[in-house]
């Protein structure tokens, strides 16, 4: 797979699993944890993974333990599935890797499986995308007496997304439904002199796996714009004004794992609008204002974005109680306005979703064209306690490279 020139598209399920009970008869269940997940644009969708690891029933110390096989399946929900075909995919490939805690008298060491699917799967237009991930596992040594427990910890599912023309990529972080037994095996151990001290179990080397998916490093930068609407009130206006025509191009990369974090690196563009208020709370007043683009940073971390937009305003053709005010062309805030963004806890990258923001607006300068208004625009506007309230839409993915008539991005490091 890694000759393909496709992007790993990523499931990230980030899960904190919590063993429950060490009774012996374990080895060689399927073990079925439960998920939420945030898929990219159906949203959350319930998934169950099934985990199978044939343990032995007991051990010695000082000698390896290993399961004789090892799988993970689980069944990519019917809705979702057809949110992938839309996306154009035909076929999936990858594997997963699963994070385990091995735990004795008190002590514990980290390990890690890795597995992969053993060919391409095509992605069904309708039903259910039901995949198995089969491979080997690190060996256990013991050091003590006393039962070794196994229990699953994050799992991380990579999943190569292959079109005609090429792969897309997209990440579907996932958390586990609380209250879950996620032991996956106890194994019963003696041989130990007496006396000898508690001491953690020793995880043997991975399996060399050439196919080996995880991803170790963030994956290639991908385009997006997304329509924008939405609002913004100045406070010390009272004044509520439509955001108008926009949206936000970006490029956005995916983080390594087990998270795989997501941030948006782009520009908000938005058409100048009539923005109206009352002067002294009683003098109506009219403006033209327009937002200038700058950069807008966001990290979208299990379903949450936050992150900052930068921009400036500029006001002209003013109008008091229906007499001109000129402004001129340069009325602009004096510094950068700087916008802190937060969405919900649903919102997802192919998805788009509602982000709320606050911000400072600055003085103005330059405002004025036969008489100076610096003070009289700034004394009338500024102030802490603004809002944004935006709605992102679901974004559209322009052909890279030239225009795409489908899709009105730009490339924000570009304008």
């Amino acid at each position: 797979m890694s000759s393909r020139p496709a992007a790993v598209a990523a499931f990230g399920l980030a899960v904190l699993l919590v063993g429950a009970g060490s009774a012996p008869g374990l080895a060689g269940k399927d073990s079925t944890l439960h998920y939420t997940c945030q898929f990219p644009a159906t949203g959350a969708v319930d998934l169950a993974v099934t985990v199978s690891a044939a343990y032995p029933d007991t051990g010695r110390v000082g000698q390896q333990v290993a399961p004789a096989a090892a799988s993970v399946r689980f069944a990519v929900p019917a809705e979702a599935t057809a949110e992938l075909a839309k996306l154009g995919a035909v076929t999936v490939d990858g594997g997963t890797q699963l994070a385990t805690t091995v735990a004795q008298q008190g002590k514990s060491t980290d390990s890690a499986w890795t597995a992969q699917f053993a060919q391409p799967v095509p992605i069904p237009a309708t039903g259910e995308l039901a995949l198995t991930a089969s491979g080997t596992t690190p060996p256990v040594t013991p050091a003590v007496d006393g039962p070794l427990t196994v229990a699953a910890g994050t799992l991380v599912l990579n999943l190569s997304l292959h079109k005609a023309d090429g792969s897309t990529v997209l990440p579907v972080p996932c958390t586990p439904v609380t209250g879950q037994n996620t032991m996956l095996a106890t194994i019963t151990v003696g041989g130990t002199e007496t006396g000898t001290p508690a001491q953690p179990p020793v995880v043997g080397e991975q399996p060399a796996t050439p196919q080996s998916t995880p991803a170790a490093a963030p994956l290639p930068p991908n385009p997006l714009h997304y329509p924008l609407t939405g609002s913004t009130t100045i406070k010390k206006l009272n004044a509520v004004t439509d955001l108008g025509k926009g949206g936000v191009d970006a490029w956005y990369t995916i983080g390594p794992a087990p998270d795989f974090d997501v941030t948006l690196h782009g520009k908000m563009r938005l058409d100048p609008v009539p923005t109206s208020f009352l002067n002294f709370g009683f003098v109506p007043a009219t403006a033209m204002m327009q937002f200038v683009p700058g950069m807008t940073e966001m990290v979208l971390h299990k379903g949450k974005a936050t992150g900052t937009s930068k921009t400036d305003t500029r006001l002209y053709e003013a109008r008091v109680n229906g007499v001109g005010m000129d402004l001129g062309q340069t009325c602009h805030n004096a510094r950068t306005i700087s916008i802190t963004l937060e969405s919900g806890s649903n919102f997802t990258v192919l998805g788009g979703g509602p982000v709320n923001g606050v911000f400072d607006l600055p003085g103005f300068t330059g405002c004025g064209a036969t008489e100076p208004l610096d003070a009289l625009i700034t004394g009338l506007t500024t102030g802490p306690g603004n809002t944004a309230n935006i709605v992102l839409g679901k974004p559209c993915r322009p052909k890279v490279p030239g225009p795409d008539p489908t899709c009105p991005w730009q490339d924000p490091d570009k304008f």
